[in-house]
């Protein structure tokens, strides 16, 4: 997926903006993110959906099971006068769609009233539904059974239990593999830790009502057709250019605000425009009004004009973040951590009583400085992190940075479950792919690697070979002998496209597995990685974001790649939700 929301803003006054429907390259961008073709939901769950996911598809005829209902344990069956309990299974390995796993058994017969205790050891494949919480277990097989007291009889015991476990056991809730996971450690071997690029965003602080507008790379206009007007094309925000007159105009909610340098600005609320506008406004305000709910009334830039709340506006061509309070910061300490945060601002900024350091939470990783409004930022590891920030009770209005706190439970429980797939099953007769080029298909190489791939479309295409071309979309990959296809779903894919480092734009394309397949259907999923998650060699913990800027393509078309800063995104914990991505956008 590769989403992304260019324009941010951070005050209470409600803002709309119109966003040109432009093609963009996506993997944790916001708008065009892939959305899965069968059942690829949520990874990982947020509290604001990254992007909206189809259910699975049904075919003719069929009809739409419920969700089944995780049974408690221990499951029993049945042999004779004697009743075999399987308690809660625990966890050797998951990796991938495969699970490796052993259980207790408890075994009664009616006859002698004694108890035999034993193992069995089995391997399942996974299919997870993380909207309802549940994974399925599907090609069950006991690979071990051991009773110490009767060990002649362990052969007749596997059979009876291969060929009744399953249909008891085929049903689990994805918390309890989780627990299970967490309490064998063995969450570490599905965890890679990457090399990262952590240098600090350009931070902007400010007390007052703002606005941050991402433009990615130089700005680049299209002509508007028998008008004086250019649109810009490289952000999601509306920005046109008057050559005639030199000024520049801003959408915001339902009006325009205008400036004579797009950077410098400054911008200020007009309502005279250009003629040559007013066909443009009339079909952005339409719009608006298409999406504000029933009953409600599209809020009016005119208005916040009339009452002095017109944001500011901050327009920048590189990494940044916008840090706003509302009025002066004002602090509030946390018990028994000698540490204070801001309780007016939504983001994370924190102060060290002792030093007086100020330390922000951004895209998963802390900064620190001596100055809010001046900084200079520096970045902190998880070596350098203050002890404190690991005292911060998990009751703490603040306790959603835990997970950015390494060693803390919250963050080990989102390494377990940023490696938790999403899976799907994908029929291979119906899986179409259709890729679209600005013009000829054009290749770059991707650096550290053999491997090329196509800058000018909005689909990730990678060559391998003169022969062998792998896409993905939806997240499910696809693979064809000429950049055009025709294409056919993936039931393998070549282990130079995992080399895929975090320094190139594509990066997110190897959290995308097929697992295996057969004749009719392919069996794929995805990790978070895929929405931008990563987990840094530096922190240990789960971030957003590789860090590294990847310059866009842009010709009749803009194909950006993904962002880590600006967006408003970040990881979060809670008690009762866990752990999950937010999207800052208000």
């Amino acid at each position: 997926m590769r989403h992304r929301l260019i324009a941010v803003i951070r005050c209470t006054l409600p803002l709309l903006f119109a966003f040109p429907l432009l093609p963009l390259r996506a993997q944790t961008s916001l708008p065009n993110h892939p959305q899965p073709q069968q059942s690829l939901p949520d990874a990982p769950s947020a509290q604001r959906p990254l992007p909206e996911h189809p259910k699975p598809q049904v075919s003719a005829g069929e009809t739409q099971a419920e969700p089944r209902v995780d049974e408690a344990w221990p499951r029993k069956a049945s042999r004779g006068d004697e009743t075999i309990s399987m308690y809660q299974p625990q966890v050797e390995a998951w990796e991938g769609d495969e699970v490796r796993a052993y259980a207790a058994l408890a075994l009664v017969s009616k006859t002698n009233k004694t108890t035999k205790y034993g193992v069995v050891w089995f391997t399942a494949r996974t299919e997870v539904d993380k909207v309802n919480r549940q994974v399925t277990l599907d090609d069950f097989q006991i690979t071990k059974v051991k009773f110490p007291t009767m060990e002649t009889k362990e052969g007749e015991y596997q059979a009876f239990l291969q060929a009744k476990l399953p249909g008891k056991s085929k049903v689990i809730a994805l918390d309890r593999l989780e627990a299970a996971l967490a309490a064998s450690d063995s969450e570490q071997a599905g965890v890679e830790a990457l090399e990262l690029n952590n240098d600090p965003p350009k931070v902007i602080f400010t007390t007052k009502c703002s606005l941050l507008v991402l433009i990615d790379g130089p700005p680049k206009y299209r002509d508007v057709g028998g008008t004086n007007l250019q649109l810009m094309l490289n952000t999601r925000a509306t920005i046109l250019l008057d050559t005639k007159k030199k000024e520049y105009y801003l959408n915001v909610m339902d009006g325009w605000l205008q400036a004579p340098d797009l950077v410098a600005g400054p911008w200020s609320y007009t309502s005279k425009i250009p003629d040559d506008m007013k066909e443009i406004t009339k079909g952005i305000q339409e719009n608006q009004k298409a999406r504000v709910p029933e009953g409600s009334t599209a809020p009016s830039l005119q208005q916040a004009q009339e009452e002095g709340k017109v944001p500011a506006i901050y327009v920048s061509v590189g990494p940044s973040e916008l840090l706003v309070t509302e009025g002066p910061p004002q602090f509030e300490i946390i018990p028994d951590t000698e540490l204070e945060y801001v309780k007016n601002t939504t983001a994370n900024i924190f102060r060290d009583t002792k030093k007086l350091d100020y330390y922000v939470l951004l895209a998963g990783r802390w900064f620190r400085s001596k100055s809010l409004e001046s900084g200079p930022w520096e970045f902190v590891d998880g070596k350098n992190l203050p002890e404190r920030f690991a005292d911060i009770s998990e009751s703490s209005p603040k306790a959603g940075v835990l997970v950015s706190v390494p060693g803390t439970g919250p963050a080990k429980e989102a390494l377990i479950a940023n490696a938790i797939p999403q899976t799907a099953t994908i029929t291979r007769s119906q899986a179409q792919l259709l890729v679209k080029y600005d013009g000829d298909p054009r290749f770059k190489n991707i650096v550290g690697t053999n491997l090329q791939y196509a800058v000018n479309t909005a689909t990730p295409v990678i060559e391998v070979d003169n022969k062998n071309y792998y896409a993905v979309e939806n997240a499910v990959w696809f693979v064809g002998a000429a950049p055009v296809g025709p294409w056919a779903v993936a039931t393998s894919v070549p282990a130079a496209i995992y080399s895929i480092p975090p320094s190139s734009s594509l990066h997110y394309v190897t959290y995308v597995k097929a697992y295996r397949s057969t004749p009719d259907v392919v069996y794929v999923g995805y990790t978070p990685g895929y929405y931008g998650t990563v987990v840094s060699s530096t922190t240990s913990t789960v971030v957003y974001g590789t860090g590294w800027y990847y310059p866009p393509y842009v010709g009749s078309y803009w194909y950006g790649a993904p962002y880590t800063y600006g967006v408003g995104v970040a990881s979060t914990w809670s008690s009762g939700t866990g752990w999950s991505i937010t999207i800052g956008v208000g």
